[in-house]
């Protein structure tokens, strides 16, 4: 729920060995170059199933500014960025169903082959086997998308795996 500057999410049945992780695009104001700006206060609260506690947990997320591209560069923490990339191919694929189902099979493969050009040229800057295979994946689904033949089956692929990305599942 997003009430003015407050976001609050609840993610329920977490357990061992699972990872969530919830992705929020904010715009700032620009500010100086060299000077630092509070984003966000996490909290977070949990039951702790081995000492049947409630535990808590705070941390804080901060931007610098900077003018110099490298700094930036230097600045980018990858497996945040590859994380960003599976969501954004989640919504491609979801949006090209969305329209491969309302007839519009030529901008459904438009959106899955952007999606395919994009995840490759963000697997090689990250250096990441995850996109690189979506991007294979993405590049299949728009090779298939217009035909008719298997459709209903492509159709259930395309949503299971927008579906695992979604929810950051790995199996």
């Amino acid at each position: 729920e997003i009430r003015g500057q407050r976001v609050e999410v609840r993610l329920n049945q977490l357990y061992a060995l699972q990872e969530k992780y919830l992705t929020l695009e904010v715009e700032v104001d620009p500010t100086a170059a060299g000077r630092q700006r509070a984003l966000a206060t996490v909290e977070l609260a949990w039951n702790d199933l081995g000492s049947h506690r409630q535990e808590r947990s705070r941390a804080a997320a901060a931007v610098e500014f900077s003018v110099r591209e490298d700094e930036v560069d230097d600045a980018v923490v990858a497996e945040v960025m590859v994380s960003v990339s599976e969501q954004k191919a989640a919504v491609a694929a979801k949006e090209a169903v969305q329209l491969r189902d309302a007839g519009e099979r030529d901008k459904a493969e438009a959106l899955l082959k952007d999606s395919a050009m994009e995840l490759e040229q963000e697997a090689r800057r990250y250096d990441s086997p995850a996109l690189r295979s979506l991007s294979k994946k993405a590049k299949v689904s728009s090779d298939s998308i217009k035909s008719d033949r298997d459709w209903s089956r492509n159709r259930k692929r395309l949503r299971s795996e927008q579906y695992k990305l979604e929810r950051q599942q790995s199996y």
